[in-house]
This record gives structure tokens, sequence and C-alpha cells, in this order.
């Protein structure tokens, strides 16, 4: 008998058989990818200002963060993240970044910067537009860029240093859309031997339910599991007031299933990973 459960606290060694399990199916289609963090921190002496953290794998830079102190704007320090980023990008051989913006302003500084808007969600959270855009690289027009000498660029930032950016970044995007609240949430199946044979990782936030990660046990495929797994983790978050979901899938992961469970498709990405596409899905619960 399987039984299938939902936790907000799931024990390390479960989340990485989830996650590994992924990665395993991942890997059969784009070989092995190994996975670079970018950490950009800007200081005034001892005051963190600004900085820019995302993640190398897949053929692009995912930037995650993106902050520059309100005090401090206008002196070209927002640009000047961005392009030391799109340069530690281009030496590893890739071309591609996104990010995400809630506030319009910085929406349209990126847009000035060369990025796209290549999808959105409504509502995330309520009344605000979740902005995800996207940039090719090009080697030959990317400049120099000058900051106030003051200004020091931190490429491997201590914790606490990293602690300062979250922290700030944090009161930042609670003083633009208020307080939120975010819940993990994972769902977990397990055999009659309480044997991990499948499980979905995802969280709460926003007014959003995202799910980031859904694995089943190739001996457990073609068996619904993954629909239940999906449909604990939307009968919680419409228990939690929460109406709407959106996750990202591939060519070689599961785009037809997830059509089938009624999500749209609202943003590709071409060649992510190269000779596959990337699709961004939005359903109302």
């Amino acid at each position: 008998m399987i039984t299938i459960t939902h936790t907000n606290d799931l024990n390390e060694e479960d989340k990485k058989t989830i996650i590994d399990g992924l990665v395993k199916h991942n890997e059969k289609f784009t070989g092995h990818y190994d996975v670079s963090y970018v950490k950009l921190i800007l200081k005034d002496k001892e005051v963190v200002v600004g900085g820019l953290f995302g993640a190398l794998t897949w053929d692009c830079l995912f930037v995650n963060d993106y902050w520059v102190d309100e005090a401090y704007r206008n002196q070209g320090l927002g640009k000047y993240l961005l392009n030391q980023a799109e340069k530690i990008t281009l030496e590893h051989d890739i071309n591609y970044m996104t990010i995400h913006a809630i506030d319009e302003k910085l929406k349209d500084f990126l847009i000035n910067r060369g990025y796209q808007v290549y999808g959105y969600l409504d509502d995330r959270p309520i009344g605000h537009r979740y902005n995800f855009l996207e940039k090719h690289l090009r080697n030959n027009i990317l400049k120099e860029i000058n900051i106030p000498n003051e200004i020091s660029l931190v490429k491997t930032p201590s914790k606490i240093e990293t602690d300062q950016f979250q922290e700030q970044l944090a009161h930042e995007k609670e003083a633009l859309v208020g307080k939120h609240f975010f819940e993990f949430v994972y769902i977990i199946a397990k055999n009659e031997n309480r044997k991990l044979i499948g499980g979905l990782v995802g969280y709460i936030g926003y007014d959003y339910l995202y799910i980031s990660t859904l694995w089943v046990h190739e001996d457990y495929r073609k068996k619904k599991l993954g629909k239940q797994l999906v449909t604990k983790a939307e009968n919680y978050a419409l228990d939690m007031k929460i109406n709407q979901a959106f996750l990202g899938t591939t060519d070689f992961q599961a785009k037809p299933f997830y059509e089938k469970l009624g999500y749209e498709v609202f943003g590709v990405n071409k060649n992510l990973p190269k000779g596959f596409n990337n699709y961004s899905m939005k359903k109302i619960l």
C-alpha cells in the first residue's frame, strides 16, 4: 500500500533522494551539469549597499536576488552589478541570463539594460505583477562601468555580509509589497516497506504555490502517483487560501503531464538547457 503525506519539515536524506532522483532523470537527456554560484556584494566601508546573487547551470545564470540601497541609486551601482554578473557569465562560456522583478521601476530599468520580459504572473503577490526577464549576452558590446571610488566590490562575501544583504533585501521587498508568509511544502510517497518512492518539493509565497521539484521512482511511474502528489499539494494550498500555482518544466520532463492537470504555458525559454526548451506554467486552482 502506498501512503502519501504532507509535511512542512522533510529530513535532509529524503529531500536529497527526491532532488537527486530528478537530477538523475535530467542527466539522461542533458548530461551532467555542475552548479556554481555568483555572489556579488557592494560595500561603502563596512556597510552593504547592494548585491546580486545567482546560480550558473544549464547554460544560464539564474539571478535570484538583486538589490541596491535606495540611498545609493542613480550612481551606476545597479548597472555595475549587472555588468559584473554578465562578465562572469560570459567567462563561463554562457551567454544567457534570467532575472525577475516585482517592482515596475526595476522591470523598466532591466528592459533599458537589454532584458526582455518573457512571461509574468498577475497578483504575485495580490496587486502586483511578477515579471520574468531574460537577456542574450554579446561579448562585443559589454562596456566598462565605473562606480564611486568609495564603493568596493566583494566577490566572495562572508556569511555576515551575505546575511546583511539578505536582510536588507527582505526589508526592501516588505516595503514594496507588504509582509508575506513563506512556507515550504513537501509531499512524500512511501511504499508498504516505508521506502520513499516519490516526492514533491515546493513552497507557498506571494499568494502562489510554487512547485520546484516533482519526482517519482521509475518503478512507480504511469500509476498516477505524480498526479496524486501534485493534487495533494494543490489541495493544501487551497486550504491555506492560495488559489494559484506555477512551476517550470522542460521538453524532456513533464509538460504534457502538467497540461493534463490544467497548467498552461505563460513563458518559454528557448535552449534552456541547450537543445531543449524550458516552460513556465501556471494554473488557477
